[in-house]
């Protein structure tokens, strides 16, 4: 059972460490805690160690996670619209059927993240290096992949329309099948099924 005057405290305590440049205060880390339910959108999430953490089906939205540690955290069907992962390390995390309209990933660690039907619309996906992440039935509508890496990247699905950048991605390979039959398309290939899926 989570202790929700402590770990409201601990948030706290984390946004005086951000506002003091950690001259005072402390700097939040969490490993394995369960965080839903509780009203965490008025806090700063900005350079945590939130490792193992639960923060499914939350209202986070215009979230700061700016530089933050969130490997192998959950957020599925959580509203993330706005939320801001700029530099974060993200890999390993769970984003399943969340809501990350107009978010940002720019310069995210990303190995292994699943985004498996999360709506990525407008979002900035850009100076990124996803591999084996999981966009399966996701929607990345005008989303931004400029200088993005893509590598044994599953897609099967997945919406690209109006897609920005993808001149300048360096797409190495997409899955268009499953993990257990999967189809893959390397570099050329991969880039004209992408392109495809833009119109």
């Amino acid at each position: 059972m989570v202790d929700e005057k402590s770990i409201i405290k601990k948030f706290e305590l984390h946004q005086v460490w951000l506002d003091s440049v950690g001259r005072e205060g402390e700097k939040l880390v969490l490993d394995e805690i369960n965080l839903e339910g509780l009203h965490l959108s008025n806090f700063s999430f900005k350079e945590a160690r939130l490792i193992e953490c639960s923060f499914d089906s939350m209202n986070l939205e215009k979230g700061n996670f700016i530089l933050t540690w969130l490997y192998s955290s959950t957020f599925r069907n959580t509203y993330l619209h706005g939320a801001n992962f700029y530099k974060g390390y993200v890999s390993y995390a769970d984003f399943s059927y969340s809501n990350l309209r107009n978010s940002k990933f720019t310069d995210c660690e990303s190995a292994e993240t699943i985004f498996l039907g999360a709506d990525l619309s407008n979002a900035e996906l850009n100076v990124c290096y996803f591999s084996s992440v999981d966009f399966r039935n996701s929607k990345l509508d005008n989303a931004n992949i400029e200088d993005s890496f893509f590598e044994d990247v599953l897609v099967k699905g997945a919406s690209f329309k109006n897609v920005k950048g993808i001149e300048k991605a360096n797409i190495i390979s997409i899955n268009i099948g499953t993990p257990e039959e999967p189809i893959t398309l390397d570099k050329e290939q991969a880039k004209r099924w992408i392109f495809e899926n833009c119109m």
